[in-house]
């Protein structure tokens, strides 16, 4: 069984080499290309990379074009699980960032079952959050906590703004925008996804005025309009705004196909309301099995994606590891 078990795992690893390695050019919609990034992990962390939150400031925040948060998640391990941030001060897409000089900036919580997960970076006012799920007790009780940094450097010490005790209620991977004066803050609930039913039941919204003062409720729930449609099952997600719609890029498992394309890939969605949503069918990145991807448009309408890849293929033999490609957004969604 041992001797099964390791021949597997070195096909898998031999099948996603040649993939990566055939297809690098053209993974990616239109035969775009996509490159790997440098994001080294704290010291003590063996090196891998997920679940990425990009910020960019064109006019430059403390000198930085770029902030960007991760998780380390070495052979899945929650231990490793902490959510880091990295900086770049550069024009265009940087593939290459620098680390906080302690990170983890949240480190692993006290208890056997508590872990930290799905980071998410947001910007007001001058001032860097940085928004962390908390699990403790896990599944039993799940945290949104919020950090917060006035120079990017020095962050304040996390303070819980939501809590859920439901069990149907994951409030997996948070995805921020403001809204009317307020901010709204998104997640996916309960079997999202590739959660134990394979059913996602929706996206819980939640809407307050201040981190600070802590005043978020559960305002509504949304919903994948045409995911049973077209078999697309999302997972983890981030969002951004454009030409008055909210756009989601997501990954998610398309459960009708088989093989190299029943991986999970990368799409995109579409909300008129910003509460209900509709996937395009086409992923934007395929072939590859993707995790959450995060993104984010310029001031030339051009979307910068950075992406989760899981998988020992990265050219440092990470298991995971963050990739970038760039789209010009409106020609994209002409594509789909």
């Amino acid at each position: 069984m041992v001797l099964v078990t390791f021949l597997m795992e070195k096909a898998k690893y031999w099948v996603d080499k040649y993939t990566i390695g055939f297809c690098r050019n053209r993974i990616v919609i239109e035969g775009r290309k996509f490159s790997f990034c440098t994001i080294p992990v704290p010291e003590g962390y063996k090196q891998s990379q997920t679940h990425p939150s990009i910020l960019y400031f064109p006019n430059h925040w403390h000198g930085y074009t770029h902030i960007l948060a991760t998780t380390p998640y070495h052979k899945r391990n929650i231990r490793f699980e902490n959510p880091c941030i990295y900086y770049a001060s550069e024009a265009g897409s940087p593939t290459i960032f620098s680390p906080h000089p302690t990170n983890p900036i949240i480190p692993l919580p006290s208890g056997k079952t508590a872990y930290n997960s799905d980071p998410c970076l947001f910007f007001e006012n001058n001032r860097l959050y940085l928004i962390n799920r908390k699990c403790e007790r896990a599944p039993d009780l799940r945290e949104i906590e919020v950090c917060y940094s006035d120079d990017g450097i020095h962050f304040s010490q996390p303070e819980t703004i939501i809590t859920e005790t439901t069990d149907k209620k994951e409030l997996l991977s948070p995805s921020i925008i403001p809204y009317a004066n307020k901010k709204r803050m998104y997640f996916l609930n309960t079997d999202a996804g590739t959660g134990r039913n394979k059913k996602c039941t929706g996206i819980d919204i939640y809407e307050g005025t201040s981190f600070e003062q802590a005043d978020f409720s559960l305002l509504k729930t949304g919903q994948f309009l045409n995911h049973t449609e077209i078999g697309i099952e999302p997972w983890h997600f981030d969002l951004f705004q454009y030409d008055n719609k909210l756009y989601m890029v997501l990954c998610a498992v398309n459960i009708r196909r088989r093989g190299l394309l029943n991986r999970m890939n990368t799409y995109l969605a579409v909300s008129d309301d910003y509460q209900f949503f509709r996937i395009f069918p086409t992923p934007i990145v395929q072939l590859i099995r993707t995790y959450r991807p995060t993104a984010y448009l310029d001031g030339n309408n051009t979307l910068h994606l950075y992406f989760s890849v899981v998988g020992e293929v990265a050219d440092d033999k990470s298991d995971r590891a963050i990739a970038l490609t760039s789209f010009d957004f409106p020609d994209l969604l002409k594509k789909l």
